[in-house]
């Protein structure tokens, strides 16, 4: 039986380090310095504080090093990296410039321009698994191109979202996915089977409001994909 962690303070001093941790990443967030390394850095503010308010510090090591090497956690961060490095393989290969040219070259506007950001989203989001890399990789070229084939700029951020947390909900390869698998004992075409119904069940219904509702009162044609 492992021994009970002893902290100055009780429980108030046990939370010391955790309201550490969130309050750096959500003022990070705000100040638009989030990333991977200023994460890390609160990370181990957050464990080195912990440490000041240990009562027996050798206990707090070990089980500050339990906790890193703990699989669930492995299983977390290694899924993460995966789906990170396979969406920018997709990004690199072009994918993102692909879907904007078939969005273009079939003369879509307005809300059907908006549906079809929403189902390239999916797509994306689908392959790679992650719904922030969908985002950051899709917004800054079909945001703008919308804007100009007279897409309502709300609705289509809103189809960039919609469409990157159906995916990342979805894809085989999503480390949320693979994390429920692995916490729950079930195998991935079990959550994959069980999420289906109850996500396209929502695509479908964020897809009739889109093009009902996704496009705006004017259109000015794109230059950059302007056709002589």
């Amino acid at each position: 039986m492992e021994k009970r962690l002893e902290m100055h303070g009780g429980i108030l001093g046990g939370l010391v380090p955790l309201i550490t941790l969130v309050g750096g990443l959500v003022w990070l967030s705000v100040a638009e310095r989030g990333g991977t390394k200023p994460f890390w850095a609160c990370a181990w503010i957050a464990i080195t504080l912990g440490l000041f308010f240990a009562r027996n510090k050798a206990d707090y090591c070990k089980a500050a090093m339990r906790g890193i090497g703990d699989k669930t956690g492995i299983v977390i961060v290694t899924a993460w990296l995966f789906a990170g490095v396979f969406g920018k393989l997709m990004v690199a290969g072009g994918l993102v410039d692909g879907l904007l040219w078939m969005g273009m070259t079939t003369g879509a506007q307005g809300a059907v321009f908006t549906l079809m950001v929403f189902v390239a989203a999916m797509l994306f989001a689908l392959g790679t698994g992650t719904s922030t890399g969908t985002c950051i990789a899709l917004t800054p070229v079909l945001y703008p191109a919308g804007h100009f084939l007279g897409a309502d700029p709300a609705m289509l951020g809103l189809a960039i979202l919609s469409g990157a947390a159906f995916g990342d909900n979805l894809a085989p390869i999503s480390d949320t996915t693979i994390v429920s698998a692995y916490t729950q004992g079930a195998t991935m075409r079990d959550v994959v089977r069980s999420r289906f119904p109850l996500a396209m069940a929502a695509a479908t219904i964020a897809a009739g409001v889109f093009l009902v509702f996704g496009g705006a009162e004017h259109c000015n044609p794109c230059p950059r994909y302007r056709h002589a």
